[in-house]
């Protein structure tokens, strides 16, 4: 699974994953604040459920030993405007019914 480094307001970078891992150590190679970056690593996600298919728990193993970061060329980070204009014409025929 991948995440994004996302910049915070005040333009700095967070110093932990979405999963709450401290990573400031493994941050210090990430050193502009402008760039946008891909955090790798392994995640697995075990669902239980009852007879009746209700979900009743739920365990997700976080393997932070293993985490990598890789810088992204200005020309791989897809926008949100390149992304609307892609999804446009699938939006456009999604109805809510």
């Amino acid at each position: 699974m991948r995440w994004r480094l996302r910049r915070c307001d005040r333009g700095s970078l967070e110093s932990h994953d979405p999963c709450g891992h401290d990573t400031v150590g493994e941050l210090e190679a990430v050193n502009d604040p402008e760039a946008y970056y891909l955090i790798s690593h392994n995640i697995m996600q075990n669902f239980a459920y009852t007879q009746d298919a209700k979900l009743i728990g739920e365990r997700v193993y976080d393997d932070a030993a293993r985490y990598q970061y890789e810088k992204l060329e200005p020309g791989d980070v897809v926008t949100q405007e390149m992304a609307r204009a892609q999804l446009a014409p699938f939006l456009a025929r999604a109805t809510l019914d």
